[in-house]
């Protein structure tokens, strides 16, 4: 009976099957009345699905504006706490550099450190200036005994001469003697053209200021010794001839000489000035204003290097470097190319000075490393002559114009005269070839 009924019900549902409706996509702005019962139920159904989804993003963004709240606060309040930890780190050091150099926060003073410098023997020194540097050395070796036979005060050095001479070497070599017989003596640099300001009576407050700071220093400290270095001490006590300018140049001038007199009356303070404007002794005292210079009472000129100076320049900077590297002709004082060399280089038309001479060094070093070198190559004299002949290109040393390049080549030996034939000949196709 059972089976019956079961099969009956099978065959009915295979003959009639039921009805089946489309998935239907219900939306919030549908109307709810229009559709039969079962969808009203999927439809809240649905409806309630979509509540739980936009709460749940609407959690997750609150959530998200919290966190980067909480991360921009805790930026802020790391920089605001970082700021006094920056500013401590930063005047610990700035405190800790001062006390390296020496340099006190009421002074304000620039010290220099000598300490790479060369001293007074390793200068290449002319005869002239070796004079001047025992004089130096006397002055500091034998200051008690000159007190005691009358030195009068009045300690001031002036240094003159064309640029590139050393006057700053020489400076710096002093300053390093002093170090030796009076350890902790220091170098106090015055740049005189920081000084000067555009505003009426500012240069002259500068200056005092100055020379006020540095006689504390030096009266606190009596057992040290400073030297005071004035460089370009021209633009500053030079005679202003202009009358638009001159009772200006004259009332600074005025302050300037009363200040310099307290500066060189101490006794533990030496001042020495330079300037490269001048380059003969008539031309210093037409330059600097008298009186300023009666406070100067030695005066030295400070020449450029001649020709023995240069050579053992060269030859004491090529026996640094390691011996593979140079040729030997180059550590050798008296090999006569490098005399001629030398020669051609300080003629008196050239105004070459050491510091060209650094300016050769430099370019012979990097001819030798040039393309067409093996790398690692000596440096030979003809490097040091090419670099010699790009050098004289340059500064024009050679002010003839019609002149050939042979005619050129041979002006760098400067002794052609005194040539056999065969040396001769080689100069006419080529210097040092």
């Amino acid at each position: 009976m059972v089976n019956s009924v079961s099969s009956n019900l099978v065959n009915f549902r295979s003959v009639n099957p039921l009805p089946v409706r489309q998935k239907t996509n219900f939306r919030a702005s549908d109307n709810y009345n229009n559709y039969e019962p079962a969808e009203q139920d999927m439809f809240m159904y649905q409806m309630q699905q979509e509540r739980k989804s936009q709460k749940s993003r609407d959690r997750w963004n609150k959530a998200g504006v919290i966190a980067s709240c909480a991360i921009a606060g805790s930026l802020a309040l790391g920089a605001l706490v970082q700021v006094p930890t920056l500013r401590i780190k930063a005047k610990l050091l700035t405190n800790e550099l001062k006390k390296q150099t020496g340099e006190s926060k009421k002074a304000g003073l620039n010290f220099f450190d000598v300490t790479n410098e060369k001293s007074f023997e390793q200068l290449t020194l002319s005869k002239e200036m070796k004079k001047v540097v025992e004089d130096m050395k006397t002055s500091i070796d034998r200051a008690e005994w000159l007190k005691k036979k009358g030195a009068n005060g009045g300690n001031g050095i002036m240094l003159y001469g064309e640029p590139g001479g050393g006057k700053n070497a020489y400076v710096y070599a002093y300053t390093k003697y002093l170090q030796e017989k009076f350890p902790g003596s220091k170098l106090i640099m015055m740049d005189v053209l920081k000084f000067k300001d555009k505003y009426v009576g500012e240069t002259e407050n500068n200056i005092i200021n100055f020379v006020e700071n540095t006689i504390k220093e030096a009266k606190a400290n009596p057992d040290k010794r400073y030297v005071v270095f004035l460089d370009e001490f021209d633009s500053i006590a030079r005679k202003d001839e202009s009358q638009t300018n001159k009772a200006l140049a004259e009332s600074f001038q005025n302050a300037f000489k009363t200040t310099l007199t307290k500066l060189t009356d101490v006794e533990n303070i030496q001042v020495i000035a330079a300037t490269n404007k001048a380059s003969k002794d008539e031309a210093i005292t037409k330059l600097l204003d008298d009186a300023i210079m009666n406070r100067f009472p030695k005066k030295y000129h400070v020449p450029l290097p001649n020709e023995e100076q240069l050579r053992i320049a060269i030859t004491e900077h090529y026996k640094t470097i390691p011996s593979e590297l140079v040729d030997s002709k180059l550590t050798d004082k008296n090999n006569s190319e490098l005399k001629r060399l030398c020669k051609y280089i300080t003629n008196k038309n050239h105004h070459a000075s050491f510091r060209d001479m650094q300016y050769i060094l430099d370019e012979a070093r990097i001819i030798s490393e040039s393309k067409n070198r093996t790398p690692g190559s000596k440096i030979t004299i003809k490097d040091l002559k090419q670099a010699v002949k790009n050098h004289a290109e340059n500064e024009n040393w050679e002010k003839g114009k019609g002149k050939s390049n042979r005619r050129k080549n041979r002006e760098l030996d400067d002794n052609t005269e005194k040539l056999s034939f065969w040396q001769r000949l080689k100069a006419l196709f080529g210097y040092g070839d």
